[in-house]
């Protein structure tokens, strides 16, 4: 079973068909073909879902090949937070970096204090890949150095990063 059959009904959806094809295939072993059939599903409904989708099936089979997707391209800043997750797994110094980037889209959406707690939970994965990696003192520094500094202003996140 492959991609011939749904290639010849180009106009209709076959999510199910491909998922099926799709989980046929892992389960022989055929990563080349899951990995083809899944970035097809993909390009036929893109979105949200469709890329989880796509990563949960790469991340089965590569986590790199998931980063490489995720690098090659403008990516939601929605799904930002789940790829540093999973690179977190494989590349702490990546998924840092990926959480750094995506908190000032978490802190800077206003001011209530949802806003807030969301650019602190980044900000504890960051701290926990730092205590992990035994790199906590270049945690403390940037974030006596950079949050502090740049989010000054916003004292309800202040007063979450005194409870560090």
């Amino acid at each position: 079973m492959g991609g011939a059959g749904i290639a010849a009904f180009p106009h209709e959806p076959h999510d199910d068909l491909l998922s099926l094809a799709i989980e046929l295939q892992l389960s022989r072993g055929q990563h080349a073909e899951v990995g083809h059939l899944a970035w097809q599903r993909f390009e036929r409904t893109p979105g949200c879902e469709p890329f989880f989708k796509l990563l949960e099936v790469v991340g089965r089979i590569d986590r790199e090949a998931m980063w490489n997707a995720f690098c090659g391209g403008k990516v939601d800043v929605g799904l930002w937070e789940p790829v540093a997750d999973e690179r977190s797994k494989t590349n702490h110094e990546e998924a840092m970096a990926l959480y750094k980037r995506l908190l000032p889209h978490r802190g800077e959406g206003g001011s209530c204090g949802s806003d807030d707690g969301e650019a602190f939970s980044l900000v504890k994965k960051i701290r926990a890949q730092g205590v992990t990696h035994k790199q906590l003192g270049m945690f403390g520094d940037e974030l006596a150095e950079v949050l502090r500094l740049e989010w000054k202003r916003k004292r309800s996140f202040m007063k979450l990063l005194d409870t560090l």
